[in-house]
């Protein structure tokens, strides 16, 4: 499945699903951008957001590091 390439997206509310769905759009190829509090903004400019599947896809590893703004 490919996502058709849309304008930047801005996840507002980066909680845990926030992180997922965001994380998820841009391994998916999609410029994404997350708004949270100062804490998560401070720890994601340190360490790029690490996505974990229970069961990854086949052939997926089950972790993967994801760039996010």
């Amino acid at each position: 499945m490919s996502a058709a390439r849309t304008g930047p997206i801005l996840i507002y509310g980066a909680g845990a699903v926030g992180q997922f769905v965001g994380g998820t759009l841009a391994l998916a190829g999609q410029a994404v951008t997350l708004l949270g509090r100062p804490g998560l903004c401070a720890a994601l400019a340190e360490a790029p957001l690490l996505l974990a599947w229970e069961q990854p896809p086949e052939g997926e590893a089950a972790a993967r590091e994801v760039s996010v703004a």
